[in-house]
């Protein structure tokens, strides 16, 4: 095939044979993708030829390389035509047909976030059984026309993999732990559910795609196409035919993580002590075993780099060939003072609407990064209501009210706006799906689509509550503002922000809601769209000393916050509001000797089990085996009923290293290692310097709990009952022991 546009010549040669199952809409655009590559690529080639110094006969008109410059999609529209073809593929009957029968890569289309997360313990597993035949609801008054099923159809279960997980929560029986002897008894309590609006859906309930159309990628032999000769490669598929609407929706509750509003026997919960006050010993050492402390160590070795203290400290063994087994507990010490602190180090707060008292920075300009703002679990979910089936679609009603649980990180998102120390992100669930290619969960949202939400949904929503006065400010282009943002010839990237005041925000966002509704075909992917407001590491600002301090962190929150009102999200229907609150535990040793906080692992994972903990994660100290931190979240159906969801236990004597946050220890790659070069020893000399540094100094230790607002506050009115001086001797706080700097 020859293209000839105004002078601009480019040969294109199909060596690539199609896939079987490639219907006529992808080869369509693969086409329109192959013949603008092609272009730019020969105009490219032309210009270099040029600033050689070559001539030619015949070149390409002005008009022609405006256009060439500026980009084909600016003057042709090709991102239309791309969103065009993949509507059509999405209403391909033929496509739809091939799509219907089962394969054997269905498995493959189970969400990522399900695969990953750690499996509940037993308690949650014996209820399962019994979903089946849970009651019909107790009335439905306030849902309107929805009548929640009573358990999920067997075909349904059968013939789509992510249906497995499914259910519907308002449905369910209530339901709680299995008692234990070693855990906290609780009392059943079903979901609850707020009023709905008969007269306004929540949301999209009975339009969009089915659970036919997420198996689109989900053909026989894995990949689409299979390489062929030195020419062939897998079929690239658009932002547009991946980025659409998967048919997911929200319900009311979708943000809720818990089953009630109010949380049930939380301070049991809090710190409990472990379940056996004395730890089994050890079998005792044998003669080849010789046991040291930090101090013996250290005296034991010697001349620094010695070969002697080498085999020490490296290999392990004494001079005489004993392996040597360290034991920190040797080095514990009195505490002549200990200052228990506590504080909230992180708010987040899900919602479709946010309310705010304060102006809010909106983000004019796409997001660039390697990884979405939410780069990793943060523990929070959302519930994310089911495509509905073919079935459904055709008679025009909807009987399946399925919902999985997400991980909010795994939704596609990006940045919106900040307000103080909150930042602000948009997420679209419509758009979840998984890369046909690698497999994973697509989170990070290309340019083409944050272009057109910012283009025909976020600009008309700012401008949609301006007055003329602010105009000169605000009334700008994509491109134009790109332009503002940009140091150097090239828009880098760089983030731009508009100031929007109380009653504006408010405005913007019932403008978006009304625009998407109003153009379903184009901006339907941004549908169901919710709010996420996080502050992380703001334990600085809301810290309190125990006995002390007259204020709790919660009102010193409320103090230095008030662009935000807490107690309103608080409430159940406000959306999901979830607090860290962290508890200090910091030493003063006799005489002003430092002292480091190290947290004993054995009684740590008998406190853990105590409180219906997951396994978890856990970090150790150094080398350490018995000492160090752990991570866990809590079983699901426990944490709906205490409304905690997540733990976290560590030591603070890696603060001197952090430079980021936390979990972070930044260091040189592994090849700088490798090659002892001198970015491995600038590192070695940093952190020796940091570490020489805090030998004076005292490190404690900190507990973190996260759960909903309600929760925290409770705990927050009785903190002085569950930390004191005395309890950090009791078996309450008994994982925690001393040892010298």
């Amino acid at each position: 095939m020859v293209l000839r546009a105004q002078g601009l010549t480019y040969n294109a040669y199909p060596k690539v044979q199609l896939p079987r199952f490639e219907c006529a809409h992808t080869i369509r655009e693969r086409m329109l993708h192959d013949l603008s590559d092609g272009v730019l690529n020969s105009y490219h080639l032309w210009m270099a030829a040029v600033r050689r110094g070559d001539r030619y006969s015949q070149e390409p008109s002005e008009d022609t390389r405006q256009i060439l410059d500026e980009g084909p999609d600016k003057y042709y529209g090709t991102t239309r035509i791309e969103r065009s073809l993949a509507n059509e593929l999405l209403n391909c009957l033929a496509c739809k047909s091939r799509r219907n029968p089962l394969n054997q890569n269905e498995d493959s289309l189970m969400t990522e976030e399900h695969e990953s997360q750690p499996s509940s313990s037993d308690e949650d597993a014996s209820q399962e059984s019994s979903s089946d035949e849970d009651p019909p609801p107790l009335s439905s008054d306030n849902e309107g026309d929805m009548q929640h099923p009573v358990s999920m159809p067997s075909h349904l279960r059968k013939k789509f993999s992510i249906m497995k997980v499914a259910r519907c929560r308002p449905s369910k029986k209530p339901r709680a732990p299995k008692a234990m002897p070693k855990l906290i008894l609780l009392e059943p309590k079903r979901f609850q559910i707020i009023r709905r609006n008969r007269h306004r859906p929540f949301d999209d309930y009975y339009k969009g795609p089915s659970l036919e159309d997420t198996r689109m990628f989900a053909q026989m032999g894995g990949l689409e196409s299979q390489p062929l000769d030195w020419f062939s490669k897998p079929t690239v598929r658009s932002v547009w035919e991946l980025f659409r609407d998967w048919g997911y929706r929200l319900e009311p509750e979708f943000a809720f993580m818990f089953a009630c509003e109010t949380p049930q026997k939380v301070i049991e919960h809090i710190l409990p002590p472990p379940t056996t006050l004395d730890i089994e010993e050890e079998e005792e050492d044998g003669p080849d075993i010789c046991v040291m402390g930090m101090i013996e160590m250290i005296e034991y070795a010697g001349e620094e780099g010695s070969r002697d203290s080498m085999n020490l400290f490296v290999k392990g063994h004494t001079f005489d060939g004993r392996q040597v087994k360290f034991d920190p507990s040797r080095d514990e010490n009195p505490v002549f003072k200990w200052t228990l602190s506590c504080d909230i180090d992180s708010i987040i707060v899900m919602d479709r609407e946010l309310q705010v008292l304060g102006d809010v920075e909106i983000q004019v300009l796409p997001y660039s990064g390697r990884t979405p703002p939410i780069s990793k679990s943060n523990h929070t979910y959302v519930e994310l209501l089911m495509p509905q089936s073919e079935e459904d679609l055709l008679s025009g009603g909807r009987d399946e009210w399925f919902s999985t649980r997400h991980s909010v990180s795994t939704v596609p998102h990006t940045h919106f706006g900040k307000i103080g120390v909150f930042i602000i992100t948009i997420h679209f669930p419509r758009m979840k799906h998984k890369d046909p290619v690698t497999g994973r969960t697509a989170t990070l949202i290309p340019w083409e689509v944050q272009n057109l939400f910012l283009v025909e949904v976020l600009y008309p929503a700012i401008m949609a509550g301006e007055n003329p006065s602010t105009m000169p400010y605000k009334n700008y282009t994509l491109d134009e503002w790109k332009w503002k943002a940009a140091n150097h010839a090239r828009f880098s990237g760089a983030g731009r922000t508009v100031v929007i005041t109380t009653d504006q925000f408010h405005a913007m966002q019932k403008a978006m809601m009304a625009i998407i509704a109003a153009d379903p075909d184009d901006l339907g992917i941004f549908g169901s769209y919710y709010l996420v407001m996080e502050a992380k590491g703001i334990k600085k600002h809301t810290n309190c000393v125990i006995g002390e301090d007259v204020l709790n962190p919660y009102k010193i929150l409320c103090q230095k916050v008030p662009y935000l009102d807490f107690e309103h999200y608080k409430k159940q229907e406000s959306g999901q509001m979830v607090m860290d609150l962290g508890f200090g535990f910091h030493p003063t040793g006799v005489d002003g000797m430092a002292l480091v906080c190290l947290w004993d692992l054995a009684k740590v994972a008998q406190s853990y089990e105590a409180a219906g903990m997951q396994k978890g994660t856990i970090h150790h100290t150094n080398t350490m085996a018995g000492y160090g931190g752990r991570q866990s979240e809590m079983t699901q159906l426990r944490s709906s009923l205490v409304q905690i969801c997540f733990r976290s236990t560590y030591g603070l004597h890696y603060e001197p290293v952090r430079r980021v946050r936390g979990g972070e220890i930044s260091f040189c790659e592994d090849i700088d290692a490798y090659n002892t070069n001198a970015a491995f020893m600038k590192s070695c000399e940093d952190y020796i310097k940091m570490l020489h540094g805090g030998r004076l100094k005292s490190f404690g230790a900190r507990d973190e709990i996260r759960g909903s607002g309600a929760a925290i506050c409770e705990v927050l009115e009785s903190i002085p009952s569950i930390v004191s001086p005395w309890h950090i001797y009791s078996p309450r706080i008994s994982g925690l022991s001393l040892n010298i700097r």
